[in-house]
């Protein structure tokens, strides 16, 4: 099967999948309407929610090469990284060093010449592969990505960062079973790499599979304690799982971490809205919109908190139920 035809599997895939989640979405308004939350997945604001792969996002100025190419990882700066090529243009792992630099700045036709170069000078050079699928991944060029990953999966089989980056794109394809499984060959590939547990635990909740996306966030947890987006999504498997201070506690870490996080706050408000403590929900929402004003779903979640506390206040006394908020919530 070429790979026009893969793609195209992929893209059928995505269709059959959402038109079972539109289904379950409309019995779910019933079996569930006790959550109340609208809760944004683990998403951060503008992206679907997945932690970029960790060579993509690396500290620049460290050698992702094969090491017989890492002897200029001395190079720190891209202007010394152009010196570095300009005395030695056969050093491969210079112009991947490069790219990567490229790819952080956005600047991804020049990461592209960059990776070609090194692939080039190596042709076995799977780090470049990979960086490269991470460019077209980028680019929404996904028959290119998902053939060099595959590329540098079929030169180094343990290499955990190629399965990682893959299972992004079958993520964004909505090939779930697919990414799932390269989640999870990843981790026993690279145990220590906390983005994975929380990509996969993304993945889990979305798809209802609550418990393990709780088991896996709190791993990435454990190997970064400052890791905000692992605390986020397990507040919101912890929220859509109907237990909702523990995930007001998980919110409150992500925001300890992220102050300025505008997701976290909405995402928090929910859960107190959900748990009846409307002026703490109210607080939240209002911050979520200082911090991103136009927050569409904030400015209804503030609105339908302002009704619900206008019904109350409105309702005779004997009818009104005792919300105050607890002595310890200061401490959340």
């Amino acid at each position: 099967m070429d790979l026009a035809s893969v793609y195209a599997q992929h893209i059928a895939i995505a269709a059959n999948r959402h038109q079972t989640l539109m289904h379950f979405s409309r019995i779910n308004a019933f079996i569930i309407p006790a959550l109340g939350l609208f809760l944004a997945g683990c998403q951060t604001d503008g992206d679907d929610g997945l932690a970029p792969s960790a060579v993509s996002e690396q500290t620049p100025g460290i050698s992702t090469a094969n090491p017989q190419y890492e002897t200029k990882s001395k190079f720190t700066s891209i202007q010394q990284l152009n010196q570095g090529i300009n005395a030695d243009p056969s050093d491969p792992s210079l112009y991947n060093q490069r790219g990567l630099y490229y790819k952080r700045w956005n600047q991804l036709r020049n990461a592209l010449i960059d990776f070609d170069k090194a692939i080039s000078l190596v042709p076995d050079y799977f780090q470049a592969y990979r960086n490269r699928g991470d460019v077209f991944q980028k680019q929404r060029n996904f028959p290119k990505a998902l053939a060099d990953y595959e590329k540098a999966i079929a030169i180094n089989s343990s290499y955990g960062d190629a399965f990682h980056s893959r299972a992004l794109t079958y993520s964004k394809l909505g090939n779930i079973e697919a990414a799932q499984s390269d989640f999870k060959t990843a981790i026993k590939l690279n145990p220590a790499n906390f983005q994975i547990y929380h990509n996969l635990a993304v993945l889990q909740s979305r798809q209802g599979q609550f418990k393990q996306a709780q088991i896996n966030d709190e791993k990435a947890i454990t190997l970064n304690p400052n890791y905000a987006l692992a605390h986020n999504g397990l507040g919101v498997a912890l929220a859509r799982s109907g237990d909702f201070e523990k995930s007001i506690v998980s919110f409150s870490n992500a925001i300890k971490l992220k102050p300025n996080w505008a997701l976290a706050h909405l995402n928090r408000g929910k859960a107190y809205e959900s748990a009846n403590r409307l002026e703490l929900a109210l607080a939240d929402y209002d911050k979520a919109l200082a911090l991103k004003p136009g927050y569409a779903v904030a400015q209804t979640n503030r609105q339908r908190v302002q009704s619900k506390m206008k019904f109350a206040s409105e309702r005779p006394a004997h009818l009104q139920t005792n919300s105050a908020v607890p002595a310890d919530a200061a401490k959340l």
